[in-house]
């Protein structure tokens, strides 16, 4: 976004907010790391998926729906995060039946004891 954009989150005001949420993305980072699966994720990764997460909260915020701003974001913090380490932990997908005559497949984790041994391909 360019600094001249017509919208109303220009990128002097999405950094203002950035700092005024900062709080609030930490402490999702620290709540999602208390869980073991994802106790090894980077917190920097953590960081930047709360900041995208924030700003595409600005842009889908919709007020009617009666939901406060900080309740919607927190939401949408812990959503991405989680989402981005689902992903990042070590899985395969498992043909589970058919349905509709298309097949259906299943995630299924690899259990792994470290990141050494994702780096290490044991699983």
């Amino acid at each position: 976004m360019s600094n001249d954009a017509k919208g109303p989150y220009t990128p002097e005001r999405f950094d203002a907010l950035a700092v005024a949420y900062r709080p609030l993305i930490f402490a999702c980072i620290t709540q999602v790391r208390r869980q073991p699966q994802y106790a090894l994720m980077e917190g920097d990764d953590l960081a930047q998926e709360g900041y995208l997460a924030l700003w595409m909260a600005l842009h889908q915020y919709r007020p009617e729906l009666n939901t406060y701003f900080g309740v919607y974001l927190k939401k949408a913090i812990l959503n991405r995060m989680k989402t981005l380490a689902r992903n990042w932990l070590p899985h395969h997908y498992q043909k589970d039946g058919m349905r509709d005559g298309k097949p259906v497949f299943r995630r299924v984790a690899i259990n792994v004891d470290g990141f050494e041994d994702v780096k290490r391909g044991n699983w």
